[in-house]
């Protein structure tokens, strides 16, 4: 089912990353929510389109931590790299494979300095850059 303003998803509240239906509108979601409450229990509710990715964002999305260079180079050659480019001394590249929706796993390197993140394609902002190197591994990094 596409993305529809109108959509309703159902999730459990602990865990609203996890999609258990999509209804077409809030009036079908009470339904939807008795017809799941017996395999995935009480509780369930609905949310928007927005409230789902916010939370799916929130569990996915992890700051920059180190990695080998081996690790890289092995991000870099098991599939084709999306969005490969050199900017602010930063190279970088993107998984062709994504997580979910817009998110994947985001490798850099800068110098001798290697760096994984997970980022949101849609938000260029949330990529990896000269800072995130500098917060991780100090001014040595700069």
């Amino acid at each position: 089912m596409k993305a529809h303003a109108n959509n309703r998803i159902i999730v459990n509240p602990e865990r609203k990353h996890r999609a258990i239906d999509i209804v077409d509108g809030p009036d079908q979601a009470p339904a939807s929510i008795a017809r799941h409450e017996s395999e995935y229990g009480p509780g369930l509710i609905d949310i928007s389109w927005d409230e789902y990715f916010a939370a799916e964002r929130a569990v996915y999305m992890t700051g920059p931590s180190a990695v080998t260079k081996e690790d890289y180079h092995e991000a870099l050659n098991c599939l084709p790299p999306d969005n490969w480019e050199r900017a602010d001394s930063v190279e970088r590249f993107t998984m062709c494979e994504r997580l979910t929706g817009t998110l994947t796993a985001c490798y850099a390197q800068q110098d001798d300095n290697y760096l994984h993140k997970t980022v949101d394609l849609s938000d260029r902002s949330t990529w990896i850059t000269s800072a995130d190197f500098v917060s991780v591994f100090g001014e040595r990094a700069a």
